[in-house]
């Protein structure tokens, strides 16, 4: 989007699978989390995704302050998700 944003869609309920799925293979580390992008609550299980080891508290602090965003949110509506450049925020 020539905003910096990007469309997804809510998908509580596809969130668990889709998160095993992408996991699958992909090693533990000591103090990391495996992240995904997109998120698994705004993908569809089969979507593609990309997954990097970063550190824990990064992780579950993005995880947490999406879930708090998405508070209310139905299943399946559609939302902005808006990225700030490094360094601009």
């Amino acid at each position: 989007m020539a905003d910096g944003g990007s469309a997804a869609e809510d998908y509580r309920r596809g969130a668990t699978a889709s998160r095993l799925e992408s996991l699958r293979g992909v090693g533990r580390e000591a103090g990391k989390d495996r992240d995904e992008a997109p998120p698994s609550v705004l993908r569809r299980p089969g979507d593609p995704v990309s997954v990097r080891k970063i550190s824990s508290s990064d992780n579950r602090g993005s995880g947490a302050s999406l879930g708090r965003q998405l508070k209310g949110v139905p299943d399946g509506a559609r939302v902005r998700i808006r990225t700030t450049p490094k360094g601009t925020e």
